[in-house]
């Protein structure tokens, strides 16, 4: 006849901080590992922050070798960004509180990270810009800038009371010179 031996009671002992070797006390917990989106949020705001001032910029350019392939001089990258400035707008330092901002960050098998951070502006309504950067580990290799305007609701009530109240993006279309009618 076997005997069933039961370890149930290991748990609650565990769960308690409980050893079985002796050692005193919980162990010690260890900080908490962040997420991959936290780690991408922090990359983007850190970017966006430099990047709002002309010695930002610089600084970023001079930090990525990459961005040389893409724009050739820091003139040319300085000149790009300066137009978007005003469309950009500090981040706040958690994803959370963040409201009109949203990140979408895409892992290619070529270990590249693409990150697409989108801003929904209050006037005009439904306007975005749309950053697009693409990193190789630590390194920025290409920024873009996007703009256009969204009518599309979505779960942000916020959001969906500003489109609501600006009906802009709702005038009639008007036909080219020289079109058919």
């Amino acid at each position: 006849m076997t005997r069933r031996v039961s370890f149930a009671w290991i748990l609650p002992l565990f769960l308690l901080g409980v050893s079985l070797t002796g050692a005193q006390g919980p162990a010690p917990a260890s900080a908490p590992v962040p997420s991959m989106a936290d780690k991408n949020w922090t990359r983007i705001r850190t970017l966006i922050s430099f990047l709002i001032t002309d010695e930002g910029t610089r600084k970023v350019f001079t930090s990525h070798r990459g961005l040389g392939e893409s724009f050739g001089s820091e003139e040319h990258f300085s000149f790009f960004v300066a137009p978007w400035r005003a469309r950009l707008s500090v981040l706040p330092a958690a994803r959370q509180e963040a409201l009109d901002v949203d990140l979408e960050t895409l892992q290619k098998a070529d270990g590249t990270t693409t990150c697409l951070m989108t801003y929904h502006h209050q006037e005009p309504a439904n306007a975005i810009t749309i950053v697009k950067t693409v990193w190789q580990g630590e390194n920025l290799l290409k920024v873009v800038f996007m703009k256009g305007f969204s009518n599309i609701l979505d779960d942000n009530a916020a959001r969906n009371r500003k489109y609501e109240r600006e009906e802009s993006y709702r005038q009639p279309v008007r036909p080219l010179p020289g079109a058919r009618k």
